[in-house]
């Protein structure tokens, strides 16, 4: 059981599409009103955790887990050019973000992620079956990791937070507007050429064995 916990919290927490999502939430000024879009993202985990170990992995065949990736890539790349494009607005008092991610959000993000698909293979097929659990056992398993997998981008909104305090402390004279959105706009840019580059890695990893 450790060692199945430990192999689940070092593939969600380390960067990832929604895990850079959370992070670019947190800069923007999200991080108290975006709690329906960890909860999205642990479902989106439970579902296939669940699914997978009590209908077996043959619903998901090396060909499926490919146009599956193409989908949820093409679904990244999209919210990649969206965070580009998005303007930026200087936090005020009375100022809200534009838009906030919501639990429908969460929910396609994970299931649309292949690396979401990609970590819940290992677990349904080398480490569920050594437990020997129950269907009961399987449920409950499969809620604690999807609580460990809401928890990581939880940690990502935390921390894209705390940078955005750290820029508002830096940025406090009276000429910090220009500043700020500059400052602001340059971490969208990069935050979405790491979605688009995560994306494109995956799918060279998924379809590239076809070519070579």
């Amino acid at each position: 059981m450790l060692q199945l916990f430990a192999y689940a919290f070092g593939i969600m927490y380390t960067p990832g599409p929604v895990n850079l999502l959370a992070l670019n939430a947190g800069l923007q000024g999200q991080s108290h009103r975006i709690w329906g879009f960890h909860i999205g993202v642990g479902l989106g985990l439970f579902i296939p955790l669940t699914v997978l170990s009590l209908m077996g992995t043959q619903l998901v065949t090396p060909e499926r887990l490919r146009w599956l990736t193409l989908l949820g890539c093409g679904y990244i790349i999209y919210l990649a050019w969206k965070i580009a494009r998005a303007n930026i607005t200087v936090p005020t008092a009375a100022a809200q973000p534009v838009t906030r991610l919501r639990f429908r959000d969460g929910l396609l993000m994970q299931l649309l992620n292949p690396k979401g698909m990609i970590a819940c293979l290992p677990i349904t097929t080398l480490y569920m079956p050594t437990l020997h659990l129950s269907a009961n056992g399987v449920v409950i398993t499969c809620i604690l990791l999807a609580t460990l997998g809401a928890g990581a981008p939880a940690a990502n909104t935390w921390a894209g937070h705390w940078v955005r305090q750290r820029l508002n402390a830096l940025t406090t004279t009276s000429s910090s507007g220009p500043t700020h959105t500059r400052l602001m706009k340059g971490f969208n840019l990069v935050m979405a050429v790491f979605l688009a580059y995560a994306a494109l890695a995956l799918l060279w990893n998924q379809w590239s064995p076809l070519w070579i």
